[in-house]
């Protein structure tokens, strides 16, 4: 009837607390419709809140449609979910229970973007601890690696080595 808004579709709906607003949707005449359901429920923007129209459908998607991945010399690697659509660096090595002392804190890489032409950042822990929280922001399918530090790598290699010394 014209008088049904986004917000209250919402609602009614009973939209998760947990819910990835960043990948939701709103599809109207099969097109996307410029609406931004995160400013709308948590910042309150209510240019988003749009009157609904029949045959209207909205997509929340859930919290894991949006992840990074943590991996190298952390505690436990691991797949994190960006329920808000992205996260600081901090909090995802935290997430992911630290780096390790067999960690290079000088040689931290976010990786993003697509397989064949990356964007690589290398980081050093030490600047990134004194940066504002908001200026290394990590969004869905990024990688962050810790690698090695260079006598983490060569004891592996020896202790890789030493059963066929041990053998011979």
């Amino acid at each position: 009837d014209g008088r049904l808004r986004l917000f209250e579709t919402l609602s009614i709906a009973r939209v998760p607390p947990h819910a990835n607003l960043f990948k939701s949707y709103v599809i109207r005449e099969n097109q996307l419709l410029p609406v931004d359901l995160f400013k709308l429920l948590k910042e309150g923007d209510m240019k988003q809140n749009v009157v609904m129209r029949g045959g209207d459908k909205v997509y929340i998607a859930e919290a894991s449609a949006s992840t990074l991945m943590v991996l190298g010399e952390v505690c436990k690697e691991r797949v994190v979910d960006l329920p808000d659509g992205f996260m600081t660096l901090r909090k995802a090595i935290g997430e992911a229970g630290g780096i390790l002392s067999s960690g290079d804190r000088s040689y931290i890489q976010v990786i993003r973007g697509n397989i064949l032409h990356p964007k690589i950042y290398t980081l050093n822990w030490e600047h990134v601890v004194r940066l504002p929280s908001d200026s290394m922001l990590l969004i869905p399918g990024d990688i962050v690696y810790v690698a090695a530090r260079p006598l983490a790598e060569w004891n592996r290699f020896v202790n890789d080595l030493l059963p066929t010394f041990i053998a011979l």
